[in-house]
């Protein structure tokens, strides 16, 4: 399995009920496109997890639960907590102008006032989510991905600019 061909959609929280059900926070705002997707892989795993069924799949993701084939109860299902749920990038959501894959911010430049200060190690998947920095002085940082804060990233550049030069080192 090449990562570079899957993207992150989601982590398995915690178990749902005495069935083997599991809760399931989504990375995006939509969650309907999940209605089609049967299998997946944890990102500690090769091997695809079976989907038996979904539960609460809305256009605003909220309290999604899902079932694994040959996970019964909730001994099994706090196995497989925490740990990322991954698709290949074509099962994923479309996206439209300004929308961008969690995925893709990983290892992206951040560059401020046209030089390079840092990279990006990770992006939390919160409600506002936070972009995780190695600043080039080895410090870590975090920063908010605001428009506030950065520009659009620039895929295909693989950099992103920060705004405010107060922040790096931070």
């Amino acid at each position: 399995m090449n990562k570079e061909e899957y993207i992150i959609v989601g982590k398995l929280v915690r178990p749902f009920g005495v069935k083997g059900e599991i809760l399931f926070f989504s990375c995006d705002e939509e969650s309907g496109h999940l209605k089609d997707i049967h299998s997946f892989y944890l990102e500690t795993s090769l091997l695809p997890k079976n989907i038996e069924y979904w539960v609460g799949l809305t256009k605003t993701g909220a309290k999604i639960r899902c079932k694994l084939q040959h996970i019964d109860n909730p001994e099994a299902a706090q196995l497989v907590c925490g740990q990322n749920v991954m698709i290949p990038r074509a099962d994923a959501a479309p996206l439209v102008s300004g929308e961008y894959y969690s995925a893709d911010f990983i290892s992206l430049s951040v560059r401020c006032d046209n030089k390079e200060v840092g990279v990006i190690q990770a992006i939390s998947n919160d409600a506002r989510p936070l972009l995780s920095i190695q600043w080039l002085s080895g410090k870590l940082g975090l920063i908010p991905f605001d428009r506030h804060f950065f520009s659009d990233p620039d895929l295909a550049q693989r950099t992103i600019t920060l705004l405010d030069s107060t922040l790096v080192d931070l």
